[in-house]
């Protein structure tokens, strides 16, 4: 049921395998091929970057909140690999640096919210990040909404496929996807994909918790 929801296969669609592969493919000669704009933008992320190795909690705060008007720019739809995200890739492991040296808190939950995005292109180990940034981030108060139908389609995918690694050992050693997963669930039902919801549900053995998320507009479906 995982794979159900994973979208069509197409050079531009956005899950882990088409995108790694397609980034993988650009790469090489993509700096000589960028267009003035491109360029910009690339000069702009390299910009951010080094802010938020600055040591003012400040500077920080501001820059991460400068990184998340960038990428929502271009990230409305989620089909697509989007530049600020392609750009990003040499960054992503100095970003993972980045958030394992602060403290505060705030901007620790900001940056894991970045890295559960940028997780679903460059998690080539398949350590399910999306999922343990998320997790880091929070879910509370439908934040796991924040990047969009994509995003919350590909983080459900690593909740089955984590649950699934770990169910056979110790049931209890799972509980923690629930609450996530139930997030996910009730997006689904807000977004009319009931097929995701009860497909996570089932994966994760609550197929009594339809019950909290069904209503009369939605039961037909």
């Amino acid at each position: 049921m995982v794979d159900n929801r994973t979208p069509p296969a197409s050079d531009d669609v956005l899950n882990p395998k088409t995108a790694t592969e397609k980034l993988a493919k650009n790469s090489k000669n993509e700096q000589d091929e960028l267009s003035e704009e491109d360029q910009q933008l690339v000069s702009e992320l390299e910009m951010i970057v080094e802010r938020l190795k600055e040591s003012s909690i400040e500077i920080h705060r501001s820059a991460l909140e400068n990184l998340v008007s960038v990428i929502r720019t271009t990230t409305s739809s989620m089909t697509s690999v989007p530049k600020p995200l392609k750009y990003l890739k040499p960054h992503y492991g100095t970003l993972v640096d980045i958030f394992e040296q602060w403290s505060d808190a705030q901007n620790k939950r900001a940056l894991a919210s970045i890295l559960s995005l940028l997780g679903m292109v460059y998690d080539k180990e398949n350590n399910r990040e999306c999922l343990k940034y998320r997790l880091l981030a929070g879910y509370e108060n439908e934040t796991i909404s924040e990047w969009g139908h994509e995003y919350v389609r590909h983080l459900a995918m690593e909740i089955g496929l984590e649950y699934s690694a770990n169910v056979e050992d110790d049931e209890q050693s799972v509980e923690y996807l629930v609450p996530v997963a139930l997030e996910a669930v009730a997006f689904f039902f807000k977004h009319n994909a009931e097929v995701d919801a009860i497909d996570l549900l089932e994966e994760l053995n609550l197929h009594e918790a339809v019950v909290n998320y069904v209503t009369k507009d939605t039961f037909e479906r």
